[in-house]
């Protein structure tokens, strides 16, 4: 007997579902993974890419069971990262993250069977050790952190035989902080909401997190954004509490330049400390002419070597300060033009050639759309974009593959499109690269050629001493005057640095710089 068309769509869709969130789980759980070796995503942003495929897909749906090697390995992801903590002794808690984490860990175990089953085969001390129950317990521990902990405590003691004591998966000496907090209101009342199947809703309103969605069709995309239409776009009255949650699409402040910073740098280099060390014992041997040109020397160098940090930090500045003043958006249906630092993710925005990118876009419609990305990849031939998902197991497409996404401050050298923003601010492409700019700028970071001056005026210094004490000890071993003999070792330690080694390189990086700002 055949099935009517109505299952067999049923059947289908559900198919489709579980594969969809098989594979977005299994992009944020290869993140969770290896997010300590990715400095491109934060732990918050896969832990939030998880929360919201729990509550946007998981939670209370018909969806078939999901793969269990996934499982586990979610699971082990999940164990590694929720028992982070931060302080020292009295002021030891748990982070952020692992809390987000410790939260995931107890949904997963409610909501997925494959889960509980792999968590089952789990050794006691294992969970002890990773839950750090503990922690969450404590009289000063917030009331979330209470709540989870009695939540994953009676959902673990109930589904598993071998965890009925509960005293089995807490720190014995933190055991007291745990049998009070399960004796409080706040236990029987997360108990009671357990048993009755009520399920806690979520204090602010359900958001995608900030990504490029280049995997998403466009239909699975606006389910994402139920505010936004692709005709009429969002409603104005959506507008704040999206605002307050991502915040303006506005780039990083520029690090302020510091002149005095700026010499105290150029003054402070090795190379330079040695030339300045090296004059002095010039003028102590009263030869003044030797000491002027290498004072010469050290204020050529610290004035050419200014006046390129300076340049390159107005460079900096302008290329930090890229934006696009305006966006043509579609708001309450109508199209209009308003200030881009206002976008939100969920806006739909209308794209004309000639025009910047006034945000990342996820695009959904387009019409022989090209655009120049020169900014972002080097690459200044036209990319021809599409609307078409990208299915990759990864996050990390190179952003000349995400033919499906329009990028902030690229321009549009053909056709017309409409883009659904999904990335404002310092989430889009250049505002990371304006993000990593910045901590660059502010660190102690030094290049390469830097380093390398630095090594070889230390083996210099080196040579040097070897090469006076040596002189020295045989003038001594020979009769010779101690005084003369020092002299001379001294004037041959200073003969081995060479005075113009910096100011060459200092001019020569500065012409490469011009030649390559000139190309």
């Amino acid at each position: 007997m055949s099935k009517p068309p109505e299952a067999v769509i049923e059947v289908i869709s559900l198919r489709d579902g579980k594969a969809s969130i098989e594979h977005q789980i299994d992009i944020h759980v290869l993140d969770l993974v290896d997010v300590a070796n990715n400095t491109d995503i934060s732990l918050r942003e896969v832990l939030e890419g998880l929360r919201y495929v729990m509550d946007f897909r998981l939670k209370g749906s018909r969806q078939p069971n999901l793969e269990p090697e996934l499982m586990r390995r979610l699971c082990e992801g999940l164990m590694l990262n929720m028992g982070h903590t931060e302080g020292v002794l009295l002021r030891k808690r748990t982070t952020e993250e692992a809390d987000m984490a410790f939260s995931l860990f107890g949904e997963f175990l409610e909501e997925v069977e494959e889960f509980r089953t792999i968590v089952s085969t789990k050794q006691i001390s294992d969970l002890r050790h990773s839950l750090k129950i503990h922690y969450r317990c404590q009289p000063s521990s917030t009331l979330s952190q209470k709540q989870s902990a009695v939540s994953i405590i009676h959902l673990l003691t109930t589904s598993f035989a071998h965890l009925a004591d509960w005293r089995d998966l807490v720190k014995e000496s933190e055991q007291d902080d745990m049998e009070r907090l399960l004796a409080s209101p706040i236990a029987k009342e997360v108990i009671s909401a357990e048993k009755s199947g009520r399920v806690m809703q979520p204090s602010a309103p359900l958001l995608p997190p900030p990504a490029l969605y280049f995997d998403r069709s466009v239909p699975k995309l606006m389910k994402m954004f139920p505010s936004s239409d692709p005709e009429r776009g969002l409603p104005s009255e959506a507008v704040p509490a999206l605002l307050e949650r991502y915040g303006l699409n506005k780039l990083p402040d520029p690090p302020k330049p510091s002149v005095w910073r700026m010499l105290w740098t150029q003054l402070t280099d090795f190379m330079v400390l040695i030339l300045l060390a090296a004059s002095i014992v010039t003028g102590a041997e009263q030869d003044f002419k030797g000491m002027a040109v290498l004072l010469v020397v050290i204020v050529l160098n610290t004035a050419i070597g200014f006046t390129q940090e300076w340049k390159a930090s107005r460079a900096l500045d302008a290329l930090m300060r890229l934006g696009v003043p305006q966006a043509q958006v579609i708001r309450d249906g109508k199209a209009q033009h308003i200030d881009s630092s206002l976008l939100v993710p969920g806006d739909i925005v209308i794209l004309d050639e000639g025009e910047s990118v006034p945000a990342d876009l996820r695009l959904i419609e387009v019409a022989q759309l090209e655009a120049v990305e020169a900014v972002l990849t080097g690459e200044s031939l036209p990319v021809l974009k599409s609307i078409e998902a990208i299915k990759v197991r990864s996050r990390k497409l190179p952003l000349g593959d995400c033919r499906g996404n329009a990028f902030m401050t690229t321009v549009i050298a053909r056709g017309r499109a409409k883009g659904l923003v999904v990335r404002t601010g310092a989430d889009t492409e250049i505002g990371r690269i304006s993000t990593a700019i910045s901590a660059g700028a502010n660190s102690k970071m030094r290049t390469p050629i830097q380093r390398k001056l630095s090594r070889l005026g230390k083996y210099l210094v080196l040579l040097a001493i070897v090469l006076c004490v040596l002189v020295v000890v045989i003038g001594i071993a020979w009769k010779n005057p101690i005084r003369e003999m020092v002299n001379v070792g001294l004037t041959l330690a200073v003969s081995v640095i060479p005075e113009g080694l910096v100011a060459v390189v200092t001019v020569t990086m500065a012409l490469g710089v011009r030649r390559m700002a000139a190309r």
